[in-house]
């Protein structure tokens, strides 16, 4: 797993989508705060690693589509606050300047928790536009809302995608996979599960999936009568979906067929209303009479159950057997929560324990540290036992193709540099364009804007003045630093720069004096791109046609490039109008050799035959092409990919 456990923070921006959706009681005072202090040790490592940490969570279920005091998470915040022992800024707002400004703001080791995720609507519709927003707060993604990761929402599972490079599980998340794992595979028998609840309908999956793990199959709470009246049984005023009667009794077909031993007829505690205080009924059967409803399981399914769960060595239990929030009804839950205990430290089975009101059981019960595991998740943990796929884990997991959102393109007012700005525009990037003539740079700004609808910057500035590139690109805003693509298109010896007529013995101290052009311009950018772990640099190494040690510039562009491939990232050289004599020193000295290549530029790694040269739409295609690369296909590798009148192969790093 992609945990945060062996990574360092320090410096960093972390985003991290936690469950903070806590019951409250009547005077909305926090009654159960499990899941805060579940997230406290990703959260104590985030600020021990010297990381800005920035939280996310949602709580309750919002209906208005903005904000709604009963379900604001400021009482959270402080206490939160108190649980840490240190201050944690909240903000009531999620977007805009003010927040991205307090997220910039944060010194390492800074707490910030946003307001309820769920007052944006878009946050459960899976809204990419939010998800997006979001990301610009932070330079890296944590996930550690397991009860939410079975929601394809905008803050579980679609913000990773900006974050290809850097999203991680939190520690309660890592722990979560690792324990509800020991109920997958080869498990110690016999496997039992116990499943309650009210609504056969919310479960109606995982007990046909337990069908096949299972020895023993427990039902109980009010679904249990759903199961006797599509059997035949009275069940009078009991609970009931009569729509799930054929499902209900479908399970219990293919239960017995399967060989999991399943038995439903047997006695139950009965009421004459839904009150603590009713008046209260043993029947010793499934025959519940006109006017009463069943409220919990009787002694003979107490006596039953417990013999089959303390003779188990696999235990899951998620659901109550009754209406155990009233006392007169809570025996039936409370006698499971002391049998799952029992059998876990005397037998020495796995059990875990998961869902709201299973978890309240056996806390209420005094048995929360003889159980193997308590599950943060209810429905996501029975998801993730049914075998389902979980969006907030499988965002985490997947090998994702790169998916540039911001490039920034040196000389980019005509030929290839003016193509790749039009091509990354149309795939929906923002562009930040430079150049020496305004008057060209406000044009193509314009054009890009109207034609592709994409956000654009325009720098105004020669790269042979060091002065002005560092002025202009130190000017961008914060946002607009996140550059996930850079195409150097201008200035590697342009003008007096001393590469072109250098010696090899010059180079050393030249890359590290008197350079110009995109290696100024690579001096500024990588360091944003390493912060980020994430960042693509494409060098277009023009030399004007003179025949010249290619390693001249390659190695100036190597040098550079040694400490951004150490952290990840994708360095990639398209030389053109260059015969290439010699391969540098700095190439040997990083471990780089020559491939030859065929076919479609980059797509092949075969032998080349035949060179046809490339104009400047083909080099455009190709830069495109390369950024939009899987990142596991050029991860760390330094690629220079022969061009018009360049008679060379492919160099990549082994």
């Amino acid at each position: 797993m992609n945990t945060i456990e062996n990574v360092n923070f320090k410096g960093k921006r972390v985003l991290v989508r936690v469950d903070f959706n806590v019951p409250k009681d009547k005077d909305g005072n926090i009654s159960d705060d499990t899941r805060i202090r579940e997230a406290l040790p990703t959260i104590n490592k985030l600020i021990n690693d010297g990381a800005k940490v920035i939280l996310m969570a949602h709580f309750g279920r919002p209906k208005k589509g903005g904000f709604e005091e009963e379900f604001s998470l400021k009482p959270v915040a402080q206490y939160l606050s108190n649980l840490l022992n240190k201050e944690v800024v909240f903000t009531q707002e999620l977007l805009g300047d003010k927040v991205y400004d307090l997220a910039d703001n944060l010194k390492d080791g800074d707490v910030m928790l946003l307001e309820n995720i769920r007052f944006y609507p878009g946050e459960t519709k899976g809204d990419e536009h939010l998800a997006k927003q979001l990301a610009q707060l932070g330079d890296a993604y944590v996930n550690d809302a397991f009860g939410a990761a079975h929601r394809k929402h905008s803050s579980t599972a679609v913000i990773a995608k900006f974050f290809p490079h850097a999203k991680y599980f939190g520690l309660l998340m890592q722990q979560e996979v690792e324990n509800l794992n020991k109920l997958l595979g080869d498990v110690e028998r016999p496997f039992t599960a116990i499943i309650g609840g009210s609504k056969v309908s919310s479960k109606m999956d995982i007990l046909l999936s337990l069908c096949d793990k299972v020895d023993y199959l427990l039902i109980g709470g009010g679904m249990r009568y759903t199961f006797a009246k599509g059997n035949g049984h009275k069940i009078g005023e009991s609970i009931c979906e009569d729509d799930k009667m054929e499902a209900a009794s479908k399970v219990i077909y293919t239960a017995k067929a399967k060989g999991v031993n399943i038995d439903l007829t047997h006695d139950n505690i009965i009421a004459d209303s839904f009150s603590n205080d009713a008046k209260i009924k043993y029947i010793p059967d499934m025959e519940v009479p006109d006017g009463w409803m069943a409220m919990d399981i009787g002694e003979k399914t107490i006596a039953m159950y417990e013999a089959i769960i303390r003779k188990s060595k696999t235990i899951l239990w998620n659901g109550p057997m009754g209406v155990f929030e009233f006392p007169n009804f809570a025996k039936g839950t409370q006698a499971i929560a002391k049998a799952v205990a029992d059998a876990t430290v005397n037998n020495g089975a796995f059990s875990a324990v998961g869902g709201g009101d299973s978890v309240a059981a056996i806390k209420q019960a005094g048995y929360a540290d003889k159980v193997s595991y308590i599950s943060t998740g209810g429905g996501a943990m029975l998801e993730f036992i049914e075998g389902k796929t979980l969006p907030g884990i499988a965002a985490i997991e997947e090998i994702e193709t790169s998916q540039p959102k911001r490039v920034l393109i040196t000389g980019a007012t005509s030929g290839i540099g003016k193509a790749c700005a039009e091509k990354f525009a149309e795939k929906g990037c923002d562009v930040i364009i430079t150049g020496r003539r305004k008057e060209r740079l406000d044009t193509l700004k314009e054009d890009l804007e109207k034609t592709y609808g994409v956000n654009v910057m325009a720098l105004n500035f020669d790269v042979r003045d060091n002065k002005a590139v560092e002025e202009n690109l130190n000017s961008l805003p914060v946002k607009w630093r996140k550059i996930d693509v850079l195409v150097n298109n201008a200035g590697l010896a342009a003008g007096k720069d001393p590469v072109q007529s250098a010696s090899l013995d010059d180079w050393e101290q030249m890359v590290d004096t008197d350079v110009k052009g995109l290696l100024y311009v690579s001096r500024i950018v990588l360091p944003w791109m390493c912060e980020r772990k994430k960042g693509h640099v494409i060098n277009l190494c023009s030399i004007a046609g003179k025949e010249v040690y290619a390693g001249g510039s390659v190695y100036c562009a190597v040098k550079h490039a040694v400490d951004a491939i150490s952290k990840g990232m994708r360095i990639d050289c398209l030389p053109y109008n260059i015969k290439v004599t010699n391969i540098c020193p700095g190439a040997v000295e990083t471990e780089f050799s020559m491939v030859r290549f065929k076919g479609d530029m980059a797509k092949n790694h075969a032998t080349y035959e035949g060179f046809t040269p490339l104009t400047g739409e083909d080099v455009a295609d190709t830069i495109v092409y390369t950024a939009f690369l899987p990142q596991h296909v050029c991860i760390n590798d330094l690629v220079i990919m022969p061009t018009a009148q360049a008679n060379s192969g492919l160099f990549f790093r082994q």
